[in-house]
């Protein structure tokens, strides 16, 4: 087998057909034998090699300089949409548990996400709050708390900031990996297809954890890359930490289990001609202790940068174990492996857990050692060639159908998945087109970093349709859109003009060749970044619901009782309303007392001792208000419990998985008109993406009480009505009624 060739070396012209796959070389120690990626010279003399290296503006930097730019200007126009108001409930989440930590109690006590962007957002805010104080705007942390609630902007900006460096930090890790495969202009062009993928735009500019896991895993993957090529343990070290870091972030990281294992796979069979017999399998064996360090690391960082996954017993207790015990009784023999998951993230010793996982260790060691020594015999005979890469996607296909088999919601959801893929508001069919046919010339092709990429890819989506209990929105392929940006700049600067002068329709380097390309490039790229822009554009100006706020707080008169479909207009709740808040919370603590009196001291839920203390501030906030003339409203919250299937009968909703997604002081169950109107409510306000529910039947069936409240409303003419404009503003339409 020959040597790696170099990433800025121009592939060879059969580099589509092989002989043999590529893989990496490593002397036995583990120490890389090929030269640094940056080089431009096979062999250097003694005095250039000691010599200190400049800098030096070169045609494809000043090209990722550009597109830096185009990918910082595209992520921070429209970063302050919607202030001080916040449309999208996940960024509350974020930023009121994060303020929360200012309490002194770091237990999110709420795991739907671990807790590591959290404490990145309470770092900031900690800062913000020293500024504020050294320069005397606040006096206390009880005035930097009510600052927070009259006004959150800086807040939500300074998330949203945060996610958009994350975002820019994943553009140029794309950059790095695509130089490392091919060449710098590889890597620019991964960095300027990853800046027109629509779904990574819209994430940059949200308080939310996606794209602060993706930026960890896509450094975690970089480290991977240099284990499978040197099989340095400086870069195990560095792998695991930072996937660990990711899976502290966002629970997507877990997909990196799989390019863990073929980056060290691969990398043992990289094993130096003059090797073998017992040192082979010593070889082998080191190598997969590589992998159980990684492993190691991951679990061990995991917990450092989100203790409480594992010292609160509510988020293995309540999320991930039915989870499990729902995915691994449609696989049937597979059910022990529980036993492992049970030690690693629930964090229970049991003799159960550590027999069954000895014994995986045990077998995975012998198994993973023996098909390195045979891998490594197989490539001394000079035989795979495109074997290695063809096998990865038939494995894929093939354990894809067993999944489908065995469990029903992996068919619709792995369907889902590449459908979400070529969605306008995730990649668009251009690009998606381009990544998958990117993804099949790195099988052709079958280097041993290009399957690494390939496995990462496969890994990613064939977890992410067995763990999610949903098909895949946008936001949640963030962590796979640098690789597929990846494949589609290897398709452009190298699968395509090999293919153009294998067909002799223009040499290989030809400026014609080049020119041509750069233009279809541009024209793959163009609906993205037309849709991207576009997106900006909108967003820049003010929600609908924000027009609708301030011509209710112009035109309504103060103290009015107000019925608020949740998530639709932001109106300030005055004293009535918080008391009456506060006389529920009293009686949620004494149920909370008889419930929970073994797990929290005293029994009360942490959360609803937050609550209380953001009632106290909210009184605060009421009362200054009236006493300075601004309005206020008796204000009634309506909550939909889009989590569960269909309306419960009973109309009750708190249980704990109810009391962990939602306000479990919020109406779940919306009553008849006559009967607002007899407890006085004066307006109501809606906005279409509740009402316009009704026009599917299947929600009618399964929401009557729903459906009859909105049916009932929509009978009545609104006193105003604010439209939704898609081409000009953001925003659904909003109705006010008045009773």
């Amino acid at each position: 087998m020959s040597a790696p060739r170099q990433p800025h070396e121009p592939a060879p012209e059969d580099s589509l057909e092989p002989a043999r796959s590529e893989l990496p070389r490593s002397d036995s120690d583990g120490q890389a034998s090929s030269h640094p990626e940056d080089s431009t010279t096979t062999v250097k003399s003694d005095a250039s090699a000691t010599a200190p290296r400049r800098f030096q503006w070169t045609s494809y930097r000043v090209a990722l300089v550009g597109v830096l730019l185009v990918c910082a200007f595209t992520r921070f126009w429209g970063i302050s949409h919607d202030l001080p108001f916040s449309y999208y409930p996940d960024e509350a989440h974020f930023v009121k548990r994060s303020v929360a930590f200012g309490s002194g109690d770091l237990n999110p006590h709420w795991f739907h996400k671990p807790a590591f962007f959290m404490y990145v957002l309470f770092f900031e805010y900690g800062l913000l709050f020293c500024y504020q104080y050294a320069t005397g705007v606040i006096r206390s942390v009880d005035e930097f708390a009510l600052r927070f609630l009259s006004d959150p902007t800086p807040f939500y900006l300074l998330g949203r900031i945060t996610s958009a460096l994350f975002g820019l930090g994943c553009a140029y890790l794309a950059y790095r990996i695509g130089r490392f495969l091919r060449g710098p202009w590889t890597g620019v062009a991964a960095a300027a297809t990853l800046t027109a993928v629509f779904a990574h735009n819209v994430s940059s500019m949200e308080v939310k954890a996606d794209l602060a896991c993706s930026f960890f895993t896509l450094l975690a993957f970089w480290f991977l890359m240099r284990v499978a090529r040197e099989g340095r343990w400086k870069y195990v070290v560095l792998a695991g930490a930072a996937a660990g870091v990711g899976m502290a972030t966002k629970y997507y990281s877990i997909f990196l289990f799989v390019p863990m294992l073929f980056a060290v796979f691969l990398n043992a069979l990289a094993a130096p001609p003059g090797v073998g017999g017992f040192a082979l399998w010593k070889r082998a064996l080191s190598r997969y202790a590589m992998f159980v360090a990684m492993t190691v690391l991951f679990f061990v960082f995991f917990f450092l940068c989100s203790p409480f996954n594992y010292l609160d017993p509510l988020w293995y207790d309540l999320n991930m174990r039915p989870m499990l015990r729902n995915r691994f009784e449609m696989l049937g023999p597979a059910k022990p492996v529980v036993k492992v998951f049970h030690l690693f993230f629930g964090g229970e010793f049991s003799r159960g857990s550590l027999g069954i996982t000895s014994l995986l260790v045990a077998v995975g060691a012998a198994v993973f050692s023996t098909v390195a020594v045979l891998g490594v015999k197989i490539r001394r005979l000079g035989w795979g060639g495109r074997a290695w890469g063809l096998a990865i996607p038939v494995g894929f296909a093939v354990l894809a159908a067993a999944l489908s088999l065995v469990a029903p919601h992996f068919r619709e959801h792995f369907v889902g998945f590449f459908k979400t893929l070529m969605h306008t508001h995730s990649m668009g069919l251009p690009l998606a087109a381009a990544a998958l046919a990117g993804c099949a010339f790195l099988a052709v092709r079958a280097r041993g970093e290009d399957l690494l990429v390939l496995m990462a890819m496969i890994g990613f989506t064939l977890i992410a349709c067995f763990y999610l209990h949903q098909v895949a929105e946008p936001r949640h392929l963030n962590p796979a859109y640098p690789l597929f940006a990846v494949a589609v700049a290897l398709l452009f600067t190298e699968a395509l003009p090999a293919l153009a002068s294998r067909a002799r329709i223009a040499k290989r380097d030809g400026t014609g060749l080049r020119i041509g390309l750069v233009a279809c490039f541009v024209l793959v790229l163009a609906p993205g970044l037309y849709g991207v822009v576009d997106w900006n554009r909108i967003q820049a100006r003010e929600d609908t619901r924000t027009v609708a706020v301030r011509w209710f707080e112009s035109n309504i008169e103060s103290g009015a009782d107000v019925l608020v479909d949740k998530e639709c207009i932001k109106l300030w709740a005055d004293e009535e309303t918080v008391q009456r808040l506060i006389e529920l919370l009293d009686a949620e603590i004494e149920r909370s007392k008889a419930r929970q009196s073994k797990n929290y001291e005293g029994g009360v839920e942490p959360f609803l001792v937050h609550k209380g203390q953001l009632y106290v501030l909210q009184k605060t906030i009421a009362r200054d208000r009236r006493e300075r003339g601004l309005a206020t409203y008796g204000l009634r919250i309506l909550d939909h419990p889009w989590w569960a299937p269909q309306e419960r009968a009973d109309g009750n909703y708190l249980t704990d998985l109810d009391r962990d997604i939602g306000d479990p002081l919020a109406e779940r169950t919306p009553k008849t008109l006559d009967e607002y109107r007899a407890e006085g409510v004066d307006y109501i306000v809606t906005e279409s993406g509740r009402y316009r529910q009704i026009l599917n039947e299947d929600w009618r069936r399964n929401w009557p009480s729903w459906d009859r409240f909105y049916s009932e409303l929509l009978e009545l003419e609104p006193v105003m009505e604010f439209p939704a404009d898609p081409g000009y503003r953001a925003g659904p339409t909003v109705r006010i009624y008045k009773l």
